[in-house]
């Protein structure tokens, strides 16, 4: 896939390994490279279509990969973009992202498939709750959802994540 975000860097292909490590200091070409590639994670079924993709980045400190993300801390940068654009091979589609919060890596926020209603219904309750900025969208238990991670420094394997549903874009022709 490729994620966008107008007027931020985020700019990137997004690719799956057989593993959470081997992308995250290579490019796409195998390559070393310290920003590494952004990636979905590997216990999610690909194209984008389990409850919750969980797509990690590195929170690089010139403000690259997902460094940005840090900004999404001020309301102000979450009302200046609150949208991002996914894109695949099979579909296109817009990200409208409901909250931004600092948690623990093993938390929830990484939850792949939902057993069941109340357990969408919990994850959206619960990514809301310690959002650092307010959001108008109002997620459903027929939306599929986005994680985007990256490291955050408040304590030890904290991680800032950016949770957003996906809505379907019509292609052109389509």
């Amino acid at each position: 896939g490729w994620l966008y975000c107008e007027d931020t860097v985020i700019n990137y292909p997004i690719v799956q390994g057989d593993d959470n490590a081997y992308y995250l200091h290579r490019l796409l070409d195998g390559s070393y490279n310290s920003g590494g590639t952004l990636f979905l994670d590997y216990r999610n079924a690909g194209g984008f279509l389990d409850g919750n993709d969980v797509v990690y980045g590195h929170n690089m400190k010139d403000g690259s990969m997902f460094g940005s993300f840090m900004k999404y801390k001020q309301e102000s940068y979450y009302d200046e973009h609150p949208v991002m654009y996914l894109l695949t091979p099979e579909a296109d589609y817009r990200i409208e992202l409901f909250s931004g919060y600092v948690t623990d890596y093993k938390s929830e926020a990484y939850t792949k498939t939902f057993e069941s209603d109340e357990e969408i219904i919990e994850f959206i309750e619960n990514s809301r709750v310690d959002s650092t900025f307010e959001s108008d969208v109002e997620p459903s238990i027929d939306d599929m959802f986005i994680t985007l991670s990256t490291c955050s420094y408040e304590f030890d394997n904290a991680r800032y994540v950016l949770v957003g549903r996906l809505v379907l874009l019509e292609r052109d022709g389509e």
